[in-house]
């Protein structure tokens, strides 16, 4: 992460060799509740039931969220000083 830090030529480069990518798909690979098409399909069905309650089915370990505050932090970066990457 302090390879993006502040550093649009550190951006350009990991999103060139598919930084952008790779880090969507880890999101997506061990988190699928973020990226399930019927969690909000059924949002959309019933406006009174909230993301919360689908996204929510379990507890997500310290672990797990320590890593998806990392990727999370690494795409902000990532696209912060870069409008390509945006």
């Amino acid at each position: 992460m302090n390879l993006t830090n502040d550093n649009p030529i550190g951006c350009q480069l990991i999103a060139a060799h598919g930084g952008l990518e790779a880090m969507s798909m880890l999101i997506a690979g061990h988190f699928p509740s973020f990226s399930s098409p019927s969690s909000f399909a059924q949002i959309k069905e019933n406006p009174l039931t909230t993301e919360k309650d689908h996204l929510c089915d379990r507890h997500l370990t310290d672990h797990e969220l320590d890593f998806l505050v990392a990727i999370l932090g690494l795409l902000v970066n990532l696209v912060e000083k870069d409008g390509c990457n945006r």
